[in-house]
């Protein structure tokens, strides 16, 4: 009599003149099949052939519908036991597998808040079966991290942030009050820096008649050391500097038709303004010399008008970025260019480059470390941002004759070799 074998259990199929057979509850694959002798005697026979079970079933499936909330980068990765029922999805053979969910990843590019989800079940013996998730799709609520809001001075006000309305999100300020030359009335959204960093943001609607733009401030009291660029998003952009605590508001009108980028970026105690109309192409627009602390507030501001006069703005495109080291004096350590985003962080070898005398009446000497055995650039700017000079050497150490320039204060910029770049201030008598 022939009987199957799946390794531990026989079951008899039929007589000795049968040459096929059908046994519904094996999976598929192969199997010995025995063949035994009913003459009272023990058995004798070897596994002489194979059988085939076959699997035609696909899984049962079953999805769920869910709610997820979107993480601080726009995304959200679904896993399966957030799509599929598993207590009711099982399969014949005991043994499936989860072979697509479509989309397994969500983000704010998704229209609507609504979305469907495809989730494919599969077995071993690659039939597969398919159920529909609807995932509904709500974006986080208050302000990502490390961003804060506060009324500065008499102002009054309020901010909202939505992550999926523009890229990187968008901030939405409303405020009363408006600015004296000695005190600030603003709604700010904040966060606190350190170190050399460049913060950036589009202006996309401004209302009422109010301003709005970015700001690098020492602290929050409102006679505090500032530096700003602000629009009403006509032809002008006002940048405005407070050097001393308590001290005057030195104001200054630029003329920048549709220029809704804004950008400010700090060195140190130099702060340099810029201005754009498409974010990729930058004018400069000021530059300043403030002392500030090492920490400082750095953000986005509304200012109304008038007292009880409110002025609504709408942010985006805003993104810091830099260091977030100390700060030192430059004089002390150079503020070195990061060689992926050549955006400012600070150089930890101290005396790494010596420039002397300064001030100077003309000839600076400038001694770079030895172990810094590159081509060497050096470029100077006048506190207008204008290159005025340009070098390049290969040796450790260079004299530079500036006798024929105008006394005042520069910055020079030394490029080494592909990887560091060094800003320092130089004092020509």
């Amino acid at each position: 009599q022939y009987s199957i074998d799946n390794g531990n259990t026989y079951w008899p199929v039929g007589g000795t003149n049968e040459t096929s057979f059908t046994f519904t509850p094996l999976a598929s694959g192969f199997y010995p099949v025995r063949v035994k002798e009913s003459s009272g005697c023990e058995t004798s026979a070897q596994a002489a052939m194979i059988a085939a079970g076959v699997d035609d079933f696909p899984p049962q499936v079953s999805c769920i519908n869910n709610t997820i909330t979107l993480g601080p980068d726009g995304t959200y990765a679904l896993s399966p036991e957030e799509v599929l029922d598993l207590d009711n999805t099982s399969d014949n053979c005991q043994s499936y597998s989860i072979s697509g969910i479509f989309p397994a990843v969500l983000n704010c590019d998704i229209s609507g808040n609504l979305v469907e989800v495809n989730v494919v079940v599969k077995d071993p013996s690659g039939n597969s079966n398919s159920c529909i998730s609807t995932i509904t799709i709500e974006e986080p609520t208050g302000f990502p991290s490390p961003w804060e809001q506060n009324s500065i001075g008499t102002a009054e006000g309020s901010s909202s942030f939505s992550l999926c309305e523009a890229e990187g999100g968008a901030f939405f300020l409303e405020s009363t009050g408006n600015n004296s030359f000695l005190t600030d009335n603003l709604y700010m959204v904040h966060q606190q820096r350190c170190g050399n960093f460049v913060l950036t943001a589009r202006l996309q609607y401004i209302a009422f008649g109010g301003w709005a733009g970015i700001m690098i401030r020492e602290n929050l009291n409102p006679g505090a050391k500032k530096v700003a660029l602000k629009t009403q998003l006509n032809s002008l952009v006002r940048r405005e500097v407070r050097q001393v605590s308590n001290g005057t508001t030195l104001s200054q009108q630029l003329f920048r038709p549709n220029a809704h980028w804004l950008r400010l970026e700090r060195i140190g105690s130099i702060f340099i303004g810029y201005t754009s109309t498409n974010g990729t192409n930058w004018q400069f627009a000021f530059f300043a010399h403030v002392s500030m602390d090492s920490y400082v507030e750095v953000g986005l501001f509304a200012e109304g008008i008038g007292f009880q006069v409110r002025t609504e703005a709408l942010f985006d495109h805003v993104s810091i970025s830099g260091s977030v080291l100390p700060l030192v004096s430059n004089e002390a350590y150079g503020a070195v260019s990061n060689q992926t985003n050549d955006l400012i962080r600070l150089n930890p070898k101290r005396n790494a480059v010596q420039i002397y005398p300064n001030p100077s009446t003309g000839l600076f000497n400038i001694d770079i470390d030895k172990n810094w055995e590159h081509r060497v650039t050096a470029q100077i700017y006048n506190m207008v941002g204008q290159m005025v000079y340009e070098q390049q050497w290969t040796e450790g150490e260079q004299q530079i004759d500036l006798s024929g320039f105008e006394t005042g204060v520069y910055l020079i910029k030394l490029k080494i070799g592909d990887l560091e770049s060094i800003t320092r201030r130089i004092i020509l008598k």
